[in-house]
């Protein structure tokens, strides 16, 4: 196995690639997890292999198979399932409920 010279190109890519990315990732995924909960944040996790297969598509020019796209639709589901997304409605109550100090005389 040949070893990489590190020239400073190498080294400022490296460096770049670290803080760029992974930082960036890293920042974003506590601040989803901050304002969506934990729940969301983890989630998201399950989405790349469809963005994985959609740049396949779009990027690659790779065949776009049913079993791709089933796939997709089971993850999409199952995500929008532990969401609570796919749960019907509850209807919201609009009549005016008294309140306590307006039930006093």
């Amino acid at each position: 196995m040949s070893q990489i010279p590190l020239t400073p190109s190498v080294l400022t890519s490296v460096v770049m690639l670290g803080v760029l990315g992974t930082g960036i990732a890293y920042i974003l995924n506590y601040r989803l997890i901050e304002d969506e909960g934990a729940t969301a944040a983890s989630t998201v996790t399950y989405l790349i292999p469809i963005v994985a297969v959609i740049l396949g598509i779009v990027v690659l020019s790779e065949p776009a198979t049913w079993n791709l796209l089933a796939g997709a639709a089971v993850i999409l589901l199952s995500v929008a399932l532990s969401e609570g997304r796919l749960t019907k409605p509850t209807h919201l109550n609009l009549r005016h409920q008294p309140t306590e100090l307006e039930r006093t005389p």
